[in-house]
């Protein structure tokens, strides 16, 4: 995927506070970029910040650092790339959590109520607390 364009996408971060209950929590924590660029998304000041990607080798990465600055139980979401271009073409890209163990727990619990955690979240959310 070498040369595209706009490979940008957001990021949510939430706090879980009950069933459907999951105010926008971007102001407690401190972003540090390390690879790509992350920007304030002004549709959505308080839950998400747009990411950008930086190619290297043919690569797409992006690397964060987030320092807490409250106490919580938070739910951080990567949403699809929808508007990236190759070669006047849009592209689209999904992307998966793949890590071990998602502590989706605190979703089901939390704002699903125990209930089925939707497909889409299962797959695009990393959930953590903050003591």
């Amino acid at each position: 995927m070498s040369g595209a364009k706009n490979v940008a996408t957001d990021i949510h971060l939430t706090s879980l506070l009950g069933v459907n209950n999951s105010p926008g929590a971007i102001d407690s924590f401190l972003f540090l970029p390390e690879k790509g660029n992350i920007v304030v998304n002004p549709q959505t000041l308080s839950a998400a910040r747009t990411i950008f990607y930086k190619e290297e080798n043919g690569n797409y990465i992006f690397k964060l650092g987030m320092i807490p600055l409250k106490k919580g139980i938070y739910c951080f979401t990567i949403v699809d790339i929808y508007q990236a271009m190759k070669n006047c073409d849009k592209i689209s890209v999904t992307i998966l959590m793949k890590n071990g163990d998602s502590h989706l727990h605190y979703l089901k619990n939390i704002y699903y109520g125990g209930e089925n955690i939707y497909s889409i979240d299962a797959t695009h959310s990393y959930c953590f607390k903050v003591y």
